[in-house]
């Protein structure tokens, strides 16, 4: 494959843009892709993702590679989206029987967010929520740093896996639009990527809220995402936020059904992801330059 000459930012913070494919060295014929919050999946060639919510659904292979994994797997991929746990429990199930243990989305781990995290997450010790956890090792690195920390995933399998890993630790099966803690159960939140697989803006909105009610009065909201959100637009009442900074990580791409997606050689450093930081706060949302 070779490196695209263009590439095409969209409104909505998504960027895709085709590879173009040796038949020798790639049996990848079609694959089939969604957005998170998309109805539909859309027949394309190979593509260049950034985020979860362009994620792989399905992959029409040839030769020898289709008999060696089955067709069967992708056909079932068609089944959910992106924003539906039986979808991620299929994914992390069969990636794991070709060697996935864990992943982290855009690339950006404890080494890229710790200054950020530390600037805005009260001291460790703090209790803090992570939502939409996956199979990253991002809460494993916060606990070690000395914060309180439960995580959360709507995928049993993700789930599972990390209970596993890190045994030490509280991973909970639970989908974060709908949680089961009580009001004001956490200090602060961190989302890595959830909020780009909410589409609409009243999805995002009521998510926000729910999140909202978990914290404690002022408690504080990390997130990190494609898409750069909006306090007032996005997050709605209850929350004033701060200007929000960029995270440089690289560009990523889709192959296989195999594997997750991976950085593209040479895009170091070279597509900007979005750091938001809020607090919770009982008036109407405000955006504070720093």
């Amino acid at each position: 494959a070779e490196y695209p000459a263009r590439v095409s930012w969209r409104k909505e913070g998504f960027v895709m843009a085709p590879l173009k494919q040796n038949a020798r060295t790639h049996p990848l014929s079609a694959v089939a892709i969604r957005r998170c919050a998309s109805p539909r999946a859309s027949r394309r060639r190979p593509t260049l993702a950034l985020s979860r919510s362009v994620a792989l659904v399905s992959v029409i292979v040839s030769g020898a590679a289709a008999a060696s994994r089955g067709d069967a797997v992708g056909e079932s991929w068609e089944m959910g989206g992106a924003d539906n746990a039986s979808y991620w429990d299929q994914v992390y199930s069969f990636q794991a029987a070709h060697g996935r243990k864990s992943y982290e989305w855009y690339g950006l781990g404890m080494e890229e967010l710790e200054g950020p995290l530390r600037e805005l997450l009260p001291p460790v010790g703090a209790s803090l929520l992570v939502v939409g956890s996956g199979d990253s090792e991002l809460s494993a690195e916060l606990a070690a740093r000395g914060w309180h920390v439960t995580s959360i995933d709507f995928s049993v399998e993700a789930t599972l896996r990390m209970r596993e890993a890190f045994p030490e630790l509280a991973f909970h099966t639970m989908d974060a639009r709908r949680m089961s803690f009580g009001n004001a159960s956490f200090d602060a939140a961190l989302d890595k990527g959830l909020s780009d697989c909410l589409g609409g803006q009243a999805e995002r909105r009521a998510y926000f809220s729910e999140l909202r009610r978990v914290l404690r009065p002022g408690g504080v909201l990390a997130v990190v995402a494609m898409r750069a959100l909006s306090a007032e637009w996005d997050l709605g009442e209850g929350w004033s936020c701060r200007l929000g900074q960029e995270l440089l990580g690289p560009l990523f791409y889709e192959d296989s059904a195999t594997r997750p997606p991976q950085p593209y050689p040479g895009t170091e450093r070279s597509i900007p992801y979005h750091f938001l930081g809020c607090a919770t706060t009982p008036r109407s949302p405000m955006s504070l330059e720093l």
